[in-house]
């Protein structure tokens, strides 16, 4: 028998998710939910021996394989990984479970082999091949927010928050793949969302972003920032962690949305006095003028976050 048409894979792997980073070249990042699943399929029809194909899967660079096909055997490291095949069948299917055994820095797959008359395996189109050279990540770990800390301290009035400095917000994290920065909102800038950057250190991830006052006088903001990680595992909140307000910080737990609302207000408020008479019966005695008779004194307080309940009246007398 004569054949010198060389046997051809194609190959398919799962999807991620809809919220997974696909910001670096040639990695993919699978979180929780999202098993890596590779099908290969060898265009062959005259002389194929599945016993001539070898497929490895290798993680974190190791040299002994987890999953692996070779001389018609399979064999994986442990439950969690996994190869189907029929012998004889030109279909290959391998699996990695989502769960946190899994967890890898980097699995890579590989396949070759030939026919029976020995021409070597190759690509069906040089984007199998792409595929196939990409770094499939597992992380089913979701980040937890260990820390939030502002560089302002506050004052409740009435249910709401303020504060007389433009406030730094810190977020410390746990994560080992956090994206490189993070979505929020801030009223002040509007609602089309800006991004802060996260700083990784042996898991401990860290940003900052800074509140300033927002209108001329000072309104209510409100900060919005949503925390995944580049598998698009959903951010928890760490069971130490105290959120800065019972009634206005809040962390949805079902999508890892950290919200606070708070007012910046650096303006002074101004006070003016004003006096119905001012006629001392004894002006400057020692830098203070005497009245016999009471003095009727009208108190206006230019001040746009205004409550009655922080004026503070003293009344002073001496015989």
């Amino acid at each position: 028998l004569i054949d010198y048409t060389a046997p051809a894979y194609e190959v398919t792997f799962s999807e991620t998710s809809d919220t997974a980073y696909t910001g670096d070249e040639n990695k993919v990042y699978y979180g929780a939910g999202k098993p890596v699943v590779a099908t290969f399929k060898i265009n062959e029809d005259t002389t194929y021996d599945d016993k001539l194909l070898t497929i490895q899967v290798t993680k974190d660079g190791q040299a002994e394989s987890v999953i692996s096909w070779e001389n018609g055997v399979s064999k994986t490291a442990n439950e969690n990984y996994h190869l189907e095949h029929t012998e004889g069948s030109k279909e290959f299917k391998v699996t990695i479970d989502d769960c946190e055994a899994s967890n890898s820095d980097g699995y890579q797959f590989e396949i070759y082999g030939a026919d029976m008359t020995g021409n070597e395996l190759e690509q069906a189109t040089d984007s199998y091949k792409k595929e196939l050279e990409k770094i499939r990540i597992m992380d089913v770990t979701a980040p937890v927010l260990e820390e939030i800390s502002y560089s302002s301290k506050f004052n409740t009035v009435k249910d709401r928050d303020y504060t007389n400095t433009a406030a730094t917000m810190t977020f410390t994290m746990t994560e080992h793949h956090p994206t490189p920065e993070s979505i929020y909102t801030l009223t002040s800038k509007g609602e089309n969302g800006q991004s802060v950057k996260w700083t990784l250190e042996s898991d401990t991830c860290t940003t900052s972003l800074q509140v300033p006052m927002y209108g001329a006088k000072g309104d209510e903001q409100t900060i919005t920032l949503k925390i995944l990680d580049k598998a698009g595992n959903i951010a928890a909140l760490g069971g130490n962690t105290a959120l800065r307000s019972d009634k206005n910080t809040t962390f949805a737990q079902t999508t890892g949305t950290f919200t606070d609302k708070f007012t910046v207000d650096t303006v002074k408020p101004k006070i003016k006095l004003e006096y119905e008479t001012y006629n001392p019966d004894r002006p400057n005695i020692d830098g203070t003028d005497y009245f016999k008779q009471p003095v009727s004194v009208s108190v206006t307080v230019d001040e746009y976050n205004f409550d009655k309940s922080l004026m503070e009246q003293f009344l002073q007398t001496n015989d």
